[in-house]
């Protein structure tokens, strides 16, 4: 499971016919990567399904400490 993602808070929201969003750390080989996360519910076929989108904001986050480490 990827660490980040609090499930009890997750469904909650889905439950209420919102979307989930979260930034998660994940480790590829030597590389840590930031990415953001957002769940939501939809239907397909009428089937429940749950849809997650990922975005690597590795390089925003860099550069946002690098502004703060800055203007310090």
């Amino acid at each position: 499971m990827l660490e980040g993602i609090k499930l009890d808070n997750m469904m909650e929201r889905i439950e209420r016919g919102r979307s989930y969003t979260t930034d998660i750390q994940v480790k590829i080989k030597r590389r840590e990567i930031t990415l953001a996360i957002t769940i939501s519910a939809s239907e397909h076929a009428e089937m429940p399904v749950f849809i997650m989108e990922c975005q690597n904001i590795s390089k925003i986050k860099e550069l946002e400490y690098m502004i703060e480490s800055y203007s310090k």
